[in-house]
């Protein structure tokens, strides 16, 4: 299950609001939630469980 956010995250160069990019592709809704800064394009990414379970499956395969 997905968490929301309380507040949107900030842009760490100009301090406003970062505004939500919506998915318009698979891909971009298995990576999870894009914000980015509308002033200079700086984005966060908060990863999808599914990329996170995805990551940590092949940390795992790693060791083999």
């Amino acid at each position: 299950m997905e968490k929301a956010l309380m507040t949107r995250p900030r842009c760490t160069v100009h301090a406003c609001e970062m505004e939500f990019v919506i998915p318009r592709t698979p891909e971009q809704r298995f990576v999870g939630t894009m914000y980015k800064c509308p002033m200079c394009g700086n984005s966060v990414l908060l990863p999808s469980s599914e990329l996170t379970a995805f990551l940590e499956k092949q940390k795992g395969n790693e060791n083999v």
